[in-house]
């Protein structure tokens, strides 16, 4: 039925049905971490043509988190990388993404991972 859910994967607006992209898997790459500095990378979700990269300070857990985001246009790349820099020391930090395509609903948000930096 016009703008109902038709599926998990898809939503039909009018007579056009719009696909929705697979959730995309964030991953912090651990050897990567600094004192001042974490790394996240996902593998490209197939269509996208941004990524919404969001973070936020772990003990920012109240009923509306302050996220702060990033929009990472897609390429013809397989894999991606982002790194977080002047970042404080010792203190953890939670991340999470979003695969974005004009004509496609936006992907459910990864899950949230989490890193903490080193202590300096």
């Amino acid at each position: 039925a016009p703008g109902y859910m038709d599926s998990a994967a898809s939503l039909v607006v009018g007579e056009t049905t719009l696909k929705r992209f697979d959730r995309p898997v964030l991953t912090v790459d651990t050897a990567a971490t600094t004192s001042t500095s974490i790394t996240v990378k996902w593998n490209a979700v197939p269509g996208a043509k941004t990524y919404l990269l969001e973070w936020k300070l772990a003990s920012d857990n109240g009923a509306n988190p302050t996220w702060i985001t990033i929009n990472i246009p897609g390429t013809a790349y397989t894999e991606f990388f982002y790194t977080f820099n002047l970042l404080s020391a010792n203190t953890r930090y939670h991340f999470r993404l979003t695969a974005k395509a004009p004509g496609y609903m936006d992907s459910a948000a990864s899950l949230v991972v989490g890193e903490t930096t080193l202590i300096s």
